[in-house]
């Protein structure tokens, strides 16, 4: 008998076969829409489908996106490539090509075509978005946040523009600003983690403890399993001076990530702070051997 898979594959190719039955497509389309779709039929059923329409731009852009999400970016770029040669008024295409070269880190690519995007639709302000993280990667910081602006000017409801602008605002130290692009972001999204985080950590730069940490609970709330929340409360308290209770968070996002350098090295500084120094040498030597061997060496206290 065939496979799961392999029957799975001759079912799609016979829905392929009558897919000129635009309700059997739209069906099968809701169908791959679904985030719990199995990318690999997904990039198979693309195929099959452009044996029926070889000069679909749409199909090859879908499939593209499939091939990203399994990680095959060279097949996912011949596919964007040959949308856009199809259909080279498309911004969209692009953009979304843009999208993938910055996935790779080829960012002077990744900008390119984002202008290119941005040249045929100038009010498209999702490629500025895109196009402003790319030049903030390639430290052109002042054209980023132009660029992150007029994302924000063109479609003020956007939350990833905020989001954008204000974490280079904190990174460049305009906390301020940033708070008042992540207050933004979740006014426009209320369940949006990364933005509470990212403005905890825009309170914690200024001092604001009860604030950073309300943020911090609430990022964590959200999102119970991301270790981030948790190591961003133990740098609040002991910001604070209580090293007990971020040692208690920090162990929370060992537990969650046991990879993870920075909860590590945030517990190491707590147990210093208590004075118990094998802990805190024996957490040292643990984020030390998590961390990049480029990335510069974590201090280890003495015994």
């Amino acid at each position: 008998m065939p496979s799961r898979r392999a029957f799975l594959c001759m079912l799609l190719a016979l829905l392929v076969c009558v897919s000129a039955c635009s309700r059997t497509e739209r069906w099968l389309q809701r169908n791959i829409d679904d985030d719990t779709f199995d990318k690999e039929l997904e990039s198979a059923y693309y195929t099959l489908l452009l044996v029926v329409k070889p000069g679909s731009a749409e199909v090859h852009i879908d499939r593209a996106k499939a091939y990203l999400e399994l990680g095959e970016y060279d097949k996912a770029l011949d596919d964007f490539t040959r949308a856009i040669e199809l259909a080279p008024e498309n911004y969209r295409y692009y953009a979304d090509r843009g999208a993938a070269f910055g996935d790779m880190g080829r960012v002077d690519e990744a900008v390119a075509d984002y202008s290119a995007a941005i040249e045929i639709n100038p009010e498209y302000a999702p490629a500025y978005t895109g196009r402003g993280v790319s030049l903030r990667i390639l430290g052109r910081y002042d054209e980023a946040l132009t660029d992150m602006t007029k994302a924000v000017e063109l479609n003020p409801h956007m939350k990833e523009a905020y989001y954008q602008r204000g974490d280079l605002s904190l990174f460049l130290g305009r906390a301020d600003e940033a708070i008042a692009d992540f207050t933004a972001a979740v006014e426009l999204n209320d369940d949006y983690p990364d933005a509470y985080r990212a403005r905890g950590d825009a309170y914690l730069t200024l001092g604001l403890y009860d604030e950073a940490l309300a943020d911090y609970e609430e990022a964590a709330r959200l999102d119970p399993l991301n270790p981030l929340s948790y190591i961003s409360q133990g740098d609040a308290y002991l910001g604070m001076g209580d090293p007990y209770r971020a040692i208690v968070l920090y162990s929370i996002a060992v537990k969650l990530d046991p990879n993870s350098a920075p909860a590590y090295t945030g517990r190491s500084r707590a147990y210093e702070m208590a004075g118990d120094d094998l802990n805190a040498r024996e957490d040292a030597l643990e984020a030390e051997r998590l961390t990049p061997k480029k990335g510069s060496p974590i201090p280890i206290p003495e015994r």
